[in-house]
């Protein structure tokens, strides 16, 4: 399991281990077996999720989302259907995550925000193939390395295992967008997709915090960023021309 740094807590228990900080043990004690683990002062925050699990043709989501499968390169609406069933999927004008633009989309789960999805395509009669897909909202999916909604800056610098820059939150067409990932590790994700995301500011910081950051865009590493913490908003996942 990946793990993402963050303040520590006083314990948790993940997995039916308890994790403990200021160097104390983990442990998971099996009948007749003790296993202890020792950890760093800082806690860490487990930042794997459940594999998505795969019964009779089915995919229980939220899970990963890769370029394959349900959302490979070639898929369409009607594979989407097959492999989640009719009830669950719907064809409908939805926000494509871009200012006030919408498009008809094919959605997961419509009525679930924890897992709904939705994926926009290049021939919207034919629906296919898919263009890209976004993550927005409530949806608990997981994209790339375990990138998902609500994950602070560092802990999405860590996932990149490198500082990436962002478009500056008052740019007119892509405020907290992602400008480049600097070749991290969520540059893409399994298929080929290419990954984008945007951040939105904390609640608790003001947009006129945000506007005194300099420059067209900004580093994930500037201390004067990363004190404001903005929080992951909207993941993108665009296909391969």
């Amino acid at each position: 399991m990946d793990y993402a740094c963050a303040n520590p807590p006083t314990a948790c228990t993940v997995g039916g281990v308890r994790i403990k900080t200021k160097g104390e043990d983990v442990g998971r004690f099996v009948p007749g077996m003790t296993i202890a683990i020792m950890i760093a002062t800082s806690a860490c925050i487990p930042i794997e999720p459940a594999p998505l699990s795969v019964s009779a043709g089915r995919i229980e989501p939220p899970g990963g989302v890769t370029c394959d499968g349900p959302f490979a390169k070639d898929t369409s609406h009607d594979k989407v259907v097959a492999t989640f069933g009719a009830s669950n999927v719907t064809f409908e004008e939805t926000h494509t995550g871009v200012e006030e633009e919408a498009q008809l989309a094919t959605i997961l789960y419509p009525r679930d925000p924890a897992r709904r999805l939705k994926i926009f395509w290049k021939d919207e009669e034919a629906r296919s193939p898919p263009t890209f897909i976004l993550l927005n909202d409530e949806a608990q999916w997981t994209a790339g390395p375990q990138l998902r909604l609500g994950l602070g800056l560092q802990q999405v610098e860590a996932l990149n295992k490198k500082p990436f820059r962002l478009w500056s939150f008052d740019s007119e067409t892509k405020p907290g967008k992602v400008a480049d990932w600097r070749g991290g590790a969520l540059a893409g994700v399994h298929g080929g997709c290419k990954l984008d995301a945007q951040f939105a500011p904390n609640q608790e910081a003001s947009k006129e915090d945000f506007r005194k950051l300099k420059g067209k865009t900004l580093w994930s590493n500037d201390p004067k960023l990363q004190a404001l913490n903005p929080t992951l908003d909207q993941i993108f996942i665009y296909y391969p021309k």
